[in-house]
């Protein structure tokens, strides 16, 4: 049996990226799934355990605010179509205190983004919704969670399974 896989998002408020994927899914008939940043990836932790650690990371995480650097498109299938989003220091901050956390070395460079379509599409179509969200960039986004998500590469996109979802820390005054 293979080993159960996490990874941990980030989840912007609101739904309007939500209905942006549904929109394109729906258009191009591909798989449709939460909008997040992922901030790690292949966690192999017992389930619990990475609840514990999520917890604690929430704690010193206030909600942020980031933006749409822009709409790009590429052949890899999890970043089809991908808004880029600026790497605040608030993001790169917690990347860092969660690859602390997690005791994790991530093999490639960190790209934050949200993507909006999951494909195999030709670069043709991908350019065309990128012509389409082109308006999109320079919009902020609202960085309001965590979720913990069973998931990874070998398992369909609709296995995948929220475990939790925890509220970055409040504000204080």
């Amino acid at each position: 049996m293979k080993t159960k896989e996490y990874a941990v998002w980030l989840k912007p408020a609101g739904n309007e990226f939500e209905q942006l994927i549904n929109k394109y899914s729906t258009a191009f008939n591909t798989p449709a799934f939460d909008a997040h940043i992922t901030l790690l990836s292949g966690i192999s932790e017992n389930e619990e355990r990475i609840k514990q650690k999520v917890h604690q990371l929430s704690k010193n995480t206030q909600p942020f605010n980031t933006y749409i650097v822009k709409v790009s498109h590429s052949d890899f299938y999890f970043r089809s179509v991908i808004l880029e989003l600026d790497p605040v220091s608030q993001l790169i901050d917690l990347l860092e205190e969660a690859k602390k956390t997690f005791d994790k070395i991530e093999p490639i460079p960190y790209l934050p983004h949200i993507s909006i379509v999951y494909s195999n599409l030709s670069n043709q179509k991908r350019a065309q919704i990128v012509q389409d969200l082109k308006d999109i960039s320079g919009k902020n986004v609202v960085v309001k969670s965590f979720v913990i998500i069973e998931a990874s590469t070998e398992i369909p996109i609709e296995d995948w399974r929220v475990v939790d979802e925890i509220e970055l820390a409040k504000p204080t005054n």
